[in-house]
């Protein structure tokens, strides 16, 4: 589909591409624009969609409300800044269209015929379960799985970032970016109390806007975030993205520790 937009008060039309074409509710919806050197796209902010991801010139988003979907917004780039009044997505619902939203009327259940095999089966179930209790208690005990931030002598917030995203190299693509989301989340929570455990990404992402942490780290940070629960909460896991190049940025947060000091 195409677009119009204005560059430089030009306008001009914009090619995009959006994936899928017809997206279900709660489907995550990649929109692409052509690129532009240096190019990033930014969305409006609207209740009626939520923004998982806006990197370079993809954005993806999330929306709950079945029917016309307008997105709003601008890409900047190259000098220039494109700006995108009306993009219209059909969001299809995952009811049928005569769905009364009634329940099923209830029906009693048949009566089943005695079944000893199940009641055998629940015994045998009932004295694995008691064997398992008494070898977990006669057992030797174990070490517990290693966490993924480890517990050790108090060193500055800074210094055990940097211990962190040194470590997550050597992991498993998730698993470091897993590794990654915590130990920014805990860095974050150490420099300023504000910036708690206990709010949200999105939370969060404001309360580094308003403390005026600058935007360089705010994309950085609002990167992990995104990466770490994409990861933990889609099913399909976090897009690809260069693990190294982020590992670099996250590095250069670590000066957050230190600007209260200077």
């Amino acid at each position: 589909m195409t677009i119009g937009a204005l560059a430089l008060l030009a306008a001009v039309s914009m090619p995009v591409h959006v994936t899928p074409a017809v997206p279900t509710v709660g489907d995550p919806i990649a929109i692409e624009f052509p690129r532009v050197p240096e190019g990033s796209v930014r969305l409006a902010e609207s209740d009626a969609y939520e923004l998982v991801e806006a990197a370079g010139n993809r954005a993806v988003i999330r929306s709950f409300r079945p029917g016309p979907l307008e997105v709003r917004g601008e890409l900047v780039g190259d000098g220039r800044r494109f700006v995108f009044r009306s993009l219209e997505i059909e969001i299809r619902s995952v009811l049928d269209e005569d769905d009364t939203m009634e329940p099923a009327p209830l029906r009693p259940p048949r009566e089943l015929p005695p079944n000893r095999a199940a009641w055998l089966a629940l015994a045998v179930a009932v004295l694995g379960a008691a064997l398992a209790w008494w070898m977990l208690f006669r057992a030797p005990a174990t070490a517990p799985p290693a966490p993924l931030l480890e517990a050790g002598p108090a060193i500055p917030a800074g210094e055990e970032l940097l211990r962190a995203i040194d470590r997550a190299r050597s992991l498993e693509r998730a698993e470091a970016m897993l590794l990654l989301g915590a130990a920014a989340r805990r860095f974050l929570s150490r420099v300023e109390p504000a910036w708690s455990l206990d709010l949200s990404s999105r939370e969060l992402r404001r309360a580094l806007a308003d403390a005026g942490v600058p935007a360089a780290e705010q994309e950085t940070i609002e990167t992990i975030l995104m990466e770490a629960d994409l990861e933990k909460f889609s099913p399909w896991g976090a897009p690809e993205i260069d693990r190294d190049a982020l590992l670099a940025k996250a590095r250069l947060l670590a000066e957050l520790d230190r600007r209260e000091d200077a």
